[in-house]
């Protein structure tokens, strides 16, 4: 008797192997395949894939290179709005958008309808009860508040004024010293850095120097880095269900 019921349990332990082999060697070609398709749509295709589990994550890697031309491609392929699908279960779904139609329904004429909430407020909490975290009647204040300061004739005249100081005696001569020593620049952190100067010269009332000799390390400059990937980071953490 208790050999018949060995050979019963070895009998049953190897129907169940040999299933369980039989479903592997089915899925491995499937999944293959379907890899195979995928990965050949991702490479005709601007828009990342959406894969199963991973969502469009691991399109990410390979375009950081050049994040923000592709990021422009993705956006013309979409029609200037995108839907980002994260990683299944860990709720990293984002909508991006540069449409000005959308950018004007959302921030400007239908706002009411589209407040940041609590979750906002606690991702950019660097920013006070600032314009970028409030809601309802202090945003509408605060809106008005800047809308007046920058319509004002007196602002415009002071913008002016001190973009094209900025404009003449600072990028036209750095430039003009590249050129004379046929020397290598890096354009796009040239026009940050005049970006950068000429908003602090107009909000705070101070240039920092970043466009000066040597692209000098500005403190405030490298202090807005790191928050802005702490919010960056953080917030994608948030997004997938972390806590601090």
């Amino acid at each position: 008797m208790a050999w018949a019921w060995s050979c019963v349990n070895s009998l049953s332990f190897f129907t169940s192997t040999t299933t369980c082999a039989s479903l592997v060697l089915l899925l491995i070609p499937l999944l293959s395949f379907l890899f195979l398709h995928l990965r050949r749509v991702n490479r005709c295709s601007v828009v990342p894939v959406n894969w199963p589990v991973l969502g469009m994550l691991p399109a990410a890697p390979a375009h950081l290179h050049h994040l923000h031309d592709h990021g422009v491609r993705v956006f013309a392929a979409t029609r200037w709005s995108f839907a980002f699908r994260g990683p299944w279960l860990l709720r990293m779904d984002m909508l991006f958008t540069c449409d000005p139609a959308n950018v004007n329904h959302v921030f400007s004429t239908h706002s009411a309808i589209y407040p940041k909430g609590p979750d906002f407020a606690d991702n950019f909490e660097i920013f006070g009860e600032s314009l970028i975290n409030t809601d309802g009647e202090t945003w509408r204040a605060q809106r008005r508040m800047i809308h007046n300061l920058m319509t004002s004739r007196r602002f415009r005249c002071y913008e002016l004024r001190a973009s094209r100081d900025k404009v003449e005696n600072g990028l036209i001569p750095l430039l003009r010293r590249f050129a004379e020593s046929n020397a290598a620049v890096d354009l796009q952190d040239v026009f940050l850095r005049l970006t950068f100067d000429t908003t602090c010269t107009l909000v705070l009332g101070v240039d920092p120097g970043c466009l000066s000799d040597g692209f000098p390390t500005v403190p405030f400059a490298k202090a807005l880095d790191v928050a802005s990937e702490a919010i960056f980071f953080g917030t994608s953490f948030r997004k997938s269900g972390g806590k601090y």
